[in-house]
């Protein structure tokens, strides 16, 4: 990305990854993740790590999470096992006495990545709301929020910079001939992100900021600068998005 410049390692550089499969569109079946489990116990698995849980609170005897990381902390060639969840309460939802926890936390410096460089070069702006795919019988309240590329006008969108008013993963501008994205997103804004294209998320006052001015000419043109690596004197810190402690079920377990 160019920032933090250095090497990264892990514990074991040397060591391989298994991954196994658990969930699907349709959810994390129990079955699959107690397979799972299985699976990993008869390789040889030292470590498992686990990124989901249930949407909520299990007892111990009904959590197949808690259930299968007890087997695995059992087994003779684990060394250990670690768990991390995350359920829309923010509360967490599996959290077995044998196993260790992680929570998210954001230890960059910088505020935003953006692999991408227009090099200075302005391009036109355009509202995706002004740019609807009509032949797709789309409409502004369908373009404006540049989810999918059949919703917008190839024909308009070509070579400009696509204002948005939500955030999206940039993959409807990109495929329109787009050449950059500008979201207008209040939403969390603690969480970084890689697009397919020079990108830029910005907030309400600034995003009003921009429709004043694509309001106030008629050839609006723009161009989105990398980021710049930024020092927090607050970081690390933990995300808003990570769970709550202590155990709903064992309160004298907290949050590691």
């Amino acid at each position: 990305m160019g920032f933090g410049t250095g090497t990264a390692r892990g514990g074991v550089p040397s060591a391989r990854i298994a991954v196994y499969k658990v969930c699907s569109s349709d959810g994390c079946a129990d079955a699959d993740i107690l397979g799972a489990f299985d699976d990993a116990i008869a390789n040889g698995v030292d470590l498992i790590s686990l990124s989901l849980g249930p949407r909520s609170l299990k007892s111990y005897f009904n959590d197949s999470i808690a259930i299968g990381s007890f087997h695995a902390i059992q087994s003779a060639s684990l060394r250990q096992c670690l768990l991390a969840t995350r359920v829309p309460t923010l509360d967490l939802s599996s959290m077995p006495p044998h196993a260790r926890f992680s929570k998210v936390s954001f230890l960059s410096v910088g505020l935003s990545v953006n692999t991408f460089d227009l090099k200075g070069t302005v391009y036109p702006l355009i509202y995706a709301g002004k740019a609807p795919n009509t032949t797709t019988n789309s409409n502004r309240s369908d373009s404006r929020f540049c989810k999918e590329a059949y919703m917008l006008d190839r024909n308009l969108v070509h070579g400009k910079i696509v204002f948005c008013d939500e955030g999206n993963d940039g993959s409807a501008v990109i495929t329109a001939s787009g050449v950059g994205l500008v979201m207008q997103d209040a939403r969390q804004r603690d969480s970084a992100l890689v697009y397919p294209l020079p990108t830029a998320q910005i907030g309400d006052d600034e995003g009003n900021n921009v429709r004043t001015y694509m309001a106030s000419t008629s050839n609006p043109t723009a161009t989105i600068l990398r980021s710049n690596e930024v020092p927090d004197p607050f970081a690390p810190y933990v995300v808003s998005f990570s769970s709550r402690s202590p155990s709903p079920i064992t309160k004298d377990i907290l949050k590691m």
